[in-house]
């Protein structure tokens, strides 16, 4: 029980800091300005995550089926 209340305590603040964070207006997300390392990193392997697995549903036809 005590791990459970240390971890809801955790969770909270983490969130209260990530809110406090997000309305603090301290991060740019624009397109124009450069991202941190670590916002990039993030976006990055969400991007190639994404791409992944929205290119495995993709079948490859034969050379021999493609027409010129």
């Amino acid at each position: 029980m005590r791990f459970v209340k240390a971890a809801l305590f955790l969770l909270r603040l983490a969130k209260l800091g990530i809110g406090l964070f997000m309305e603090s207006g301290r991060y740019n997300p624009g397109a124009d300005s450069p991202h941190w390392r670590v916002s990039y990193a993030l976006l990055q392997a969400v991007r190639e995550r994404s791409v992944e697995r929205h290119a495995s549903t993709i079948v490859v036809l034969p050379r021999s089926t493609i027409r010129n």
